[in-house]
């Protein structure tokens, strides 16, 4: 007996847990307004970024088809462009986000068919808001050295996702971090979301 509570434990826990799991692959642009940069014979006060990234998620598990609450793990890495000296960025970020869902339908709602909508459909869109903690790191690439340096940060995000179906969905989104430094980046991206549809 114990045998069979065992098997379908581990039969059904993999399905649990892997179902709310996704992966976004995201390209990013930033901009710096921290330094001040070297172009040629002429000093500007920013600088651009464009890089990517990747984000890991999972989903809080709810009786609704998509949970409202999710937990990711983001790394993004950027490029500078337009100036003499490289200069890098990465993000390592641990993340926590709040989807609003929107439902579309042709059927009368009354509190049943609410309830049957959000147990059974997938939302075609979600506004989503986030808070972020993690590591910025900045690096200064030389033909002699490479200079890096880290910092605890601290962020704030605001987004939608377009789904396309059950298992993918488009992502825009925009992240502001401030480290304790304090430096302040913005950073926006676009993602493809990755996941495995329920049956």
């Amino acid at each position: 007996m114990m045998k069979k509570y065992i098997i379908i434990l581990f039969l059904i826990l993999p399905q649990i847990i892997f179902a709310e799991l996704y992966i976004t692959p995201k390209f990013n642009y930033a901009f710096d307004i921290n330094n001040a940069y070297n172009v040629g014979s002429e000093t500007i006060n920013f600088a651009n970024f464009l890089g990517g990234g990747f984000s890991l998620g999972y989903r809080v598990p709810s009786k609704n088809r998509v949970s409202p609450f999710r937990f990711e793990f983001e790394y993004s890495f950027l490029q500078s462009i337009l100036v003499d000296n490289t200069y890098r960025q990465h993000y390592i970020l641990g993340s926590f986000y709040y989807d609003l869902n929107f439902y579309f339908t042709d059927r009368k709602l009354d509190f049943d068919t609410r309830a049957d909508i959000l147990l059974r459909d997938y939302p075609l869109l979600s506004i989503y808001f986030g808070l972020s903690v993690g590591s910025v790191i900045n690096q200064e690439i030389t033909e002699q050295v490479k200079t890096g340096q880290d910092a605890l940060a601290f962020g704030a995000s605001i987004g939608f996702v377009y789904h396309i179906t059950s298992w993918i969905a488009l992502e825009v989104g925009y992240k502001f971090l401030i480290d304790i430094n304090p430096k302040i980046y913005n950073e926006v991206l676009l993602g493809f979301r990755f996941t495995i549809p329920k049956v």
